[in-house]
């Protein structure tokens, strides 16, 4: 397997997607499901009222350092001089960079809708870019050539799928420096390489050298790969971890019931299961859904959803359980106990193996006990480390000073 995929060969912009169908038969259904809720927020009218809007937003020219696909690294993206920051996204982004003075540049235009391009070409197992997506990949690249610095970088949260390779390709092609994928969940070990993301973009930022050892072990060029650690700096809980007896706990929801039947059968069994334990010893198991399953009916079936969002969660409660989910290492950094359900069905890593992370097998003899006991356990402590920021531009190259240290 090649340890990096670059140039600008069209065909690559959908070959993950069919590559990984052999792994994961519903990829490719599951990714035109994503492609058409996003493209509710493409029509004509929302399409006008955003490029009208976008142009208070406007990139001055030769100005932008870091481009920026999506506001998933929010607190990396504000923690940047604004003026050398431009978001590619849709109108909830483009919101976002009113609220915080950011350039912007839309992810259609009036005429293209690229969401419903790309979905006819997946439905149609069409494999080149149709007419369309090289339009827009032409408009991506004129923007991004006035508006870039001479040391520009293209920052997305995958380089495996459609938009954001479309988005890579016309990066190269106006000149910007280098295409950077930053990890936003763990890989797992007994998974095939070809399915984890980095392979695509010029540097590949990981979690943790584990995570950078697991790619290299999988074929990846080391010199390409730098940590960075998680994308946001450890929370703070507004207060410490209860006593045993008043512990809360919360489940953190992964969107297995998109990957298979199979699958999402067993793991709705399993969190049904905990909630029937914890229930027989006086305790609710609270249940935060991953945006991934918002919109499925099994959520119907689960009892006591919460609606906070993850920071709000390490306020709210005390223990977190959850199968695969990188959440669970923000729990345990922001000092709650952090507990995994550990079965071989879902190709999970032992998460044992990272500190204070504890490890439970889903066995119908052992489960139980082990659960009970580690509710009553020490909470780690919360970890301090280097603000993100900072270490995010020690890696770029890029020399901007973080805005902690600068008028905003």
């Amino acid at each position: 397997m090649s340890t990096t995929t670059n140039g600008n060969d069209t065909s690559l912009i959908y070959s993950y997607t069919e590559a990984r169908i052999k792994f994961d038969p519903e990829f490719k259904k599951t990714l035109i499901s994503s492609y058409e809720k996003y493209n509710k927020w493409s029509a004509l009218p929302v399409r006008l009222l955003t490029i009208l809007a976008a142009n208070t937003c406007k990139p001055k020219q030769g100005s932008i350092k870091y481009f920026f696909w999506g506001t998933n690294y929010k607190e990396i993206i504000l923690g940047l001089p604004p003026k050398e920051v431009c978001i590619i996204g849709g109108p909830q982004q483009l919101l976002f960079c009113i609220r915080h003075n950011i350039s912007y540049i839309p992810c259609f235009s009036i005429k293209d809708k690229v969401w419903d391009t790309f979905i006819k070409n997946m439905k149609s197992s069409h494999n080149a870019e149709s007419n369309d997506i090289l339009k827009i990949r032409q408009m991506f690249k004129l923007k991004i050539s006035v508006a870039a610095h001479t040391d520009a970088q293209l920052y997305v949260n995958n380089d495996s799928l459609p938009m954001q390779r479309l988005i890579i390709l016309a990066s190269r092609e106006a000149g910007v420096s280098q295409s950077i994928c930053i990890q936003h969940g763990l890989f797992q070990s007994k998974s095939p390489g070809e399915i984890f993301d980095g392979w695509f973009s010029d540097i590949f930022f990981a979690i943790s050298e584990q995570q950078k050892n697991l790619l290299i072990e999988k074929g990846m060029d080391q010199h390409k790969i730098k940590v960075l650690g998680f994308h946001s700096s450890p929370h703070k809980p507004t207060r410490e971890t209860n006593k045993p007896e008043q512990r809360t706990i919360c489940f953190l929801g992964q969107p297995w019931i998109k990957y298979g039947l199979a699958r999402g059968q067993a793991y709705m069994a399993i969190v049904s299961n905990l909630s029937s334990i914890l229930n027989k010893h006086g305790k609710t198991l609270h249940y935060k859904p991953h945006p991934g399953e918002l919109g499925y009916e099994h959520l119907e079936n689960i009892k006591h959803i919460t609606t906070k969002n993850l920071n709000e969660s390490f306020d709210s409660y005390d223990i977190f359980i959850s199968l695969t989910s990188t959440a669970l290492f923000e729990a345990n950094q922001a000092g709650r106990i952090a507990i995994q359900i550990y079965d071989p069905a879902f190709d999970a890593d032992d998460f044992s193996m990272f500190k204070n992370i504890h490890s439970i097998e889903n066995s119908q003899e052992t489960l139980e006990e082990n659960l009970i006991r580690i509710l009553s356990s020490e909470p780690p402590k919360n970890i301090e480390q280097q603000s993100i920021s900072e270490k995010f531009i020690s890696l770029t190259g890029n020399h901007s000073e973080p805005t902690s240290k600068m008028a905003r």
